[in-house]
C-alpha cells in the first residue's frame, strides 16, 4: 500500500526508490506546505518559502542513528471504522505539543515527531510535522540522532490494520534506504534506554517488524 503523502520537495521519501511511488501530491515550498496544514511552522523561511535547516526549532541532527517508532496513543480506533487525514494528526499533534500549558499542551517550540502516518479515508496518508532532519522531542536521550515517526492510533487498544501496517514497513524501508540504515536501527520508543511506556503499542511485535523490513529492505 502506497501511503498518500503530502512532503516538502527533496524529503527522504522523494527520492527514487521505495519511497517515490507513495507520493501523490507534493507543495513547492516549505511555506506552501505550511499553509496548507494550518499550522504556524516554527521554522524560518528563507526568501524563496523553504526552510532554514539549520535555524529549525531545536536544530538540524548532527547524523541519524537511528529511527523510533511512536503511536498517537488516541481516541481513533480504526476498527470501528474511523479513519484520520494526515493533515488533521498532523494539525492535533501539533496543537497538543506546541499549545500552551493552560490549554493543556506541552508549550514547546516545535512537534516532537517528525512525521505522522495516518489510516484515512482513502487509504494511508503521511504528513510531516517538521523538518526530516530536525531534531525532535519523543525519546529522550535518543533525539539528537533519531528520528520520529508517530503511527496516529492506540496500538495497545487494537491491531494496527493490515493496510497501516504495510504502509508503516514502506515508509520504515524508505527512511532506512535514506540514512543508510539497517533494519535494527528501528526501534519502538519502548526501547530507547530509560524509557518507561508501552509505546508504539502492546500489540506491535518490534522484532517481527523489524524482520519483515530487512527480509523487503530495498525491494519495496
Amino acid at each position: 500500500t502506497h501511503p498518500r503523502a503530502i512532503c516538502p520537495e527533496g524529503s527522504p521519501l522523494l527520492v527514487s526508490g521505495p519511497g517515490a511511488s507513495m507520493i501523490v501530491k507534493t507543495y513547492s515550498t516549505a511555506r506552501e506546505r505550511d499553509r496548507a496544514y494550518g499550522l504556524r511552522s516554527p521554522h524560518p523561511y528563507d526568501p524563496a518559502g523553504n526552510y532554514v535547516v539549520r535555524a529549525v526549532a531545536r536544530g538540524p541532527r548532527p547524523r541519524t542513528e537511528g529511527i523510533y517508532l511512536h503511536h498517537a496513543a488516541s481516541g481513533v480506533r480504526y476498527e470501528r471504522g474511523d479513519r484520520v487525514r494526515a493533515v488533521d494528526a498532523a494539525h492535533s499533534i501539533a496543537a497538543h505539543h506546541m499549545g500552551s500549558k493552560a490549554r493543556k499542551g506541552r508549550g514547546w517550540r516545535a512537534p516532537g515527531y517528525n512525521a505522522v502516518l495516518t489510516l484515512g479515508p482513502d487509504g494511508p496518508e503521511l504528513a510531516w510535522l517538521q523538518h526530516w532532519d530536525a531534531i525532535g522531542a519523543h525519546s529522550q536521550g535518543e533525539n539528537s540522532t533519531g528520528f520520529g515517526l508517530c503511527i496516529f492510533g492506540n496500538f495497545s487498544k487494537e491491531k494496527m490494520p493490515p493496510e497501516l501496517e504495510q504502509a508503516t514497513l514502506r515508509v520504515l524501508r524508505a527512511l532506512c534506504n535514506w540514512y543508510k540504515l539497517p533494519a535494527s536501527a528501528i526501534l519502538g520508543h519502548r526501547e530507547a534506554p530509560g524509557a518507561s511506556t508501552e509505546c508504539p503499542g502492546t500489540s506491535i511485535n518490534m522484532d517481527a517488524l523489524r524482520s519483515m523490513i530487512h527480509g523487503a529492505k530495498g525491494n519495496a
